[in-house]
């Protein structure tokens, strides 16, 4: 009875190891990257501003539009106390002088504005076409405006453009450590040895160090790639069969030619690196027997290292 029911949380626990949970992910964002391709990428957010705060570039732009549509009009939005509504404007004929000043006085253009960032500021962050879209977590403005911020910002890339972000989070996943080396114990007779099993464990971790790139490609589908390490806990579940052999240690050894399967429970600390769907995992654990021949198992309770290597243990 007690071996099915570890069968059946073995079997749980190990479907969990193709799969991963994250929580209270972080990102931390830059003012500016300067890329091997094209322009540096600002943190920029979309603003309304009059013709008069208009860069020189984006001044000449617009004149320039003007000029090839004289005589014509313009459909523009016009600010008029809070409201915003479209306005057609007519363009004087060619000869005709133009104060551009007063023709464009209220309406309004969509520009980019550069954002100064105090500090590391922790974001969400989503890859959407061009753009890697910014949602700062929600901060109080200053000690006089008690407003809360809730601005969105963004990095344009050109293409092949990449950029990366670091982030932090927290995670709850499954794994398995099918390799494992059980130390030396001269003071109780106890010989090393190594050896590989079946087991299933939960995986709660911290990812200390993330990195995670943005690459847009024009026309075809972006790139991003992931590196984690990760410093977490583990809680299994496994199996052990009992012989002569391995409980010779015991004052009442497996007799020969009989063997006991009994239950494994482990827990442990470890490190997890993940590149994209590539892991590889080092840990030290222990493991308990669980059963009436417990006790006789030499390994009962002591130390080892264990190593795993894989493809999606941690689903990114």
């Amino acid at each position: 009875m007690k071996n099915s029911i570890l069968l059946i949380i073995t079997t749980l626990m190990f479907n969990l190891s193709y799969s991963q949970e994250t929580y209270f992910t972080r990102f931390f964002i830059k003012e500016k990257f300067k890329t091997e391709y094209g322009n540096d990428v600002n943190l920029v957010q979309d603003v309304e501003v009059s013709f008069e705060d208009l860069s020189i570039k984006k001044r000449k732009e617009y004149i320039e539009i003007i000029e090839k549509n004289r005589g014509g009009e313009l459909k523009v939005d016009k600010k008029i106390g809070e409201l915003t509504i479209q306005e057609t404007i007519t363009i004087p004929a060619k000869g005709e002088s133009i104060d551009y000043d007063k023709l464009l006085k209220d309406v309004k253009f969509k520009t980019q504005k550069n954002i100064t960032i105090n500090g590391k500021k922790k974001s969400y962050v989503k890859f959407e076409k061009d753009k890697v879209i910014v949602n700062p977590w929600l901060t109080i403005n200053g000690n006089q405006d008690k407003s809360i911020s809730r601005e969105l910002y963004y990095y344009k890339l050109e293409n092949r453009q990449k950029i990366s972000l670091r982030f932090k989070e927290l995670s709850l996943s499954g794994l398995t450590i099918p390799l494992k080396y059980r130390f030396k114990n001269s003071d109780k007779d106890l010989k090393e040895q190594f050896g590989t099993s079946f087991n299933a464990n939960l995986f709660v971790g911290w990812t200390f160090y993330g990195k995670r790139s943005f690459m847009y490609r024009k026309n075809v589908e972006n790139r991003s790639n992931t590196f984690r390490a990760t410093f977490g806990g583990f809680l299994g579940a496994s199996t052990v069969k009992l012989n002569n052999s391995n409980t010779k240690l015991s004052n009442d050894p497996i007799q020969e030619d009989t063997e006991i399967t009994e239950g494994l429970a482990s827990i442990g600390l470890g490190f997890n690196f993940a590149f994209n769907k590539l892991n590889f995992g080092i840990f030290v654990g222990w493991d308990y027997s669980v059963g009436e021949n417990a006790d006789k198992w030499n390994y009962n309770k002591e130390p080892w290292i264990g190593l795993a290597l894989g493809y999606s243990l941690l689903k990114i």
